[in-house]
């Protein structure tokens, strides 16, 4: 492929493929970097205390695993509804952004890591000996 067919003709900037391909490139290198380093966080940590954290990670992602594809803030709790004398006060929990979802991703990765033969994603194994 040329070089001038790898960019948009009127825009000027890369094209989606390769945009895609770039993204796609620096999210395997950013998880390349955080695994081993939450690898190393849960090193002496029991294994129950691992599952329940990896359980945790695994709905975090499972639930706003998007946010990682299409970043975002985190939005912080806020209260629906005032309390009155009785009934308690409706609070909206809030989510993570971009940040919390790819860490709980990182982390419960590297929770799998412990498991036998490791994990792999996104191309990548990591496992760690024991």
């Amino acid at each position: 492929m040329r070089v001038e067919e790898r960019f948009d003709s009127v825009t000027g900037y890369p094209r989606r493929a390769e945009r895609d391909a770039q993204s796609r490139d620096a999210f395997v290198e950013a998880l390349r970097a955080a695994v081993p380093l939450w690898m190393a966080h849960w090193w002496r940590w029991p294994p129950s205390i691992r599952e329940a954290r990896g359980r945790y990670c695994g709905q975090v992602v499972g639930t706003f695993g998007d946010r990682i594809q299409w970043p975002c803030r985190p939005h912080r709790p806020r209260v629906v509804q005032e309390a009155t004398e009785d009934q308690e006060a409706i609070v909206h929990p809030g989510s993570p952004g971009t940040a919390e979802a790819f860490n709980r991703l990182a982390e419960g990765l590297a929770i799998a890591a412990f498991a036998p033969g490791g994990v792999t994603a996104f191309g990548q194994h990591w496992e760690m000996p024991g």
